[in-house]
């Protein structure tokens, strides 16, 4: 999906020693175990005996399903403004203000509508966070080894659908756990419509949303992108820990407790993704990525599907979902 993320960002940081509880429930730790996408089995893996709601995987995992049915969401698509209205009725159920922040673009010579989709609690607090990713579909597929499906608009199941799931998710919790502070869940249009190496359109939604902030300016921010794999190996990502090295720590803390095995406290390559826009608008912000799927910088073959066609729903897992939906609801509830 993103842009230069296959230009390595060289910046490299000490590692950081993540404090570890050790209370025996969560998510199973064994590295290579396949988990089948079985209800009962999600829930066991999910459930903790704390105070805090349960995330659902299942219905996260049904979420990546429903953005899936209507085909690759390009900006100016039929697909996308399908989805677009989808997703802006759903969180309108769940926040206390939802709307579209929609604005055009002249790309490539072209005129497209874009639109963020902006959802938020609390809405005129003045302390707040923000909660995000993106749920446009990359135009091209131009990482296909198949020539022939080069041109075609990305499925993305991960690259997009996955983070945007479990965000939904944890907007309808938000519902009825009221949370006291200010949250802002925003779904950003046109992340990775540029071609390879052009950033200047890339992020586009982002960049709008963080020039045209229409509540109080975060404290913090979280972007999920490509968090859904089944083996999701979610590492340090150097910028973010140098922008927000206390809300890394703190969410990589509460994977380890829960015995959430895809959080990896260990640095992993840099990448350029929409929590550079948030940055440089001075949000403290940071990436939750799988980073080493960009670029298909990974050696199993199942997993070098980034910008391909076959960034599709076998790639999933609902126990992924649930792991990564968990911590960040504790991260939001406890902030």
């Amino acid at each position: 999906m993103h842009s230069t993320k296959t230009i390595p960002n060289f910046r490299f940081y000490g590692l950081f020693i993540i404090t570890c509880s050790f209370f025996l429930f969560g998510c199973p730790s064994e590295k290579h175990e396949t988990i089948k996408e079985e209800p009962k089995t999600t829930q066991a893996i999910i459930e903790t005996k704390d105070t805090l709601p349960q995330f659902d995987a299942q219905a996260a995992y049904k979420l990546v399903e429903k953005q899936l049915s209507f085909g690759a969401r390009v900006p100016g698509s039929p697909a996308h403004a399908s989805c677009r209205d989808f997703l802006l009725s759903t969180v309108k159920m769940y926040a206390d203000t939802a709307f579209l922040q929609s604005f055009k673009a002249e790309i490539y010579g072209k005129p497209i509508l874009f639109s963020n989709i902006v959802a938020a609690f609390n809405p005129k607090s003045t302390n707040r966070i923000l909660i995000c990713g993106h749920w446009d579909s990359r135009p091209r597929s131009d990482q296909d080894p198949n020539p022939a499906d080069t041109s075609k608009g990305c499925p993305a199941a991960n690259d997009g659908a996955s983070g945007v799931a479990v965000l939904l998710e944890i907007t309808r919790i938000l519902k009825t756990t009221h949370p006291s502070i200010g949250v802002d869940v925003v779904l950003f249009d046109g992340e990775d419509y540029g071609y390879e190496h052009d950033l200047t359109n890339y992020f586009i939604g982002a960049r709008h949303y963080a020039g045209n902030l229409p509540f109080a300016k975060p404290s913090g921010a979280i972007l999920l992108d490509l968090i859904g794999d089944k083996e999701a190996e979610l590492r340090f990502e150097p910028g973010s820990m140098q922008a927000n090295p206390e809300a890394m720590r703190k969410i990589w803390d509460i994977a380890s407790r829960r015995n959430c095995k895809y959080f990896i406290p260990e640095n992993g390559s840099g990448v350029s993704d929409d929590h550079d826009m948030l940055i440089q608008a001075g949000i403290p912000s940071i990436d939750i990525i799988d980073v080493n799927l960009v670029g298909q910088n990974v050696t199993n073959p199942r997993r070098k599907y980034w910008h391909t066609t076959h960034d599709t729903i076998e790639n999933i897992s609902a126990e992924t979902l649930g792991c990564v939906g968990q911590c960040l609801l504790e991260y939001v509830l406890t902030y």
